[in-house]
């Protein structure tokens, strides 16, 4: 239970979800976003400096869903055009960062695919074969070593709460660490 209020639809009776452009000045209401197959993104210049602006005012973006060296060669250009990586480096997350170890200990994160393709595929979990064969978590941190951005490259985390009643088994494997994630993210964007 949370005393966070929770902008509710009266007709769906279901939390809101917003699709928030990164000009937008309602971006601000949002304290965090998440972003799905960012390797295909392409950041305009009015969102760059939009972006950086959110962020550095302690925003906070998660990344997922997005597979193989090229989508995270894709993803790292982009972001870097917002968060110079000479100031802000990507690095990676270790089962130590208080991120994993929020509410839940977490010792890593599992690589999650669709439902579709885990079915399909006997459940395989690498969408890329050997080019996504690793989970990575990495992170931009603040001058305050706060994390600003989040990337779970090789695996799709949201999948293990969307699309969790799609297949009792993938929802069994998946689901738990996949919500356990989830909620250390949440809990850390709206403390930190």
């Amino acid at each position: 239970m949370t005393t966070t209020p929770i902008s509710y639809s009266a007709e769906q009776k279901r939390p809101n979800t917003w699709v928030v452009k990164l000009t937008d000045a309602k971006l601000y209401d949002c304290p965090f976003l998440i972003a799905s197959d960012v390797g295909t993104i392409g950041i305009k210049d009015e969102e760059v400096s939009a972006l950086r602006e959110y962020l550095l005012k302690g925003g906070f973006l998660w990344v997922d869903d997005f597979w193989g060296t090229e989508a995270w060669n894709q993803w790292e250009e982009e972001i870097g055009k917002v968060l110079p990586p000479e100031e802000y480096p990507i690095e990676d997350i270790s089962a130590a960062d208080p991120i994993m170890r929020e509410m839940f200990d977490l010792e890593k994160v599992p690589q999650i695919t669709n439902v579709t393709f885990w079915l399909k595929n006997n459940g395989k979990t690498s969408e890329r074969d050997e080019d996504s064969a690793q989970v990575h978590v990495r992170a931009i941190r603040d001058k305050h070593r706060r994390i600003m951005v989040l990337m779970t490259h090789n695996t799709d985390v949201g999948d293990s709460f969307e699309r969790e009643r799609e297949d009792s088994e993938y929802s069994r494997l998946f689901s738990p660490p996949g919500y356990a994630l989830g909620i250390n993210v949440l809990l850390y964007a709206m403390t930190q």
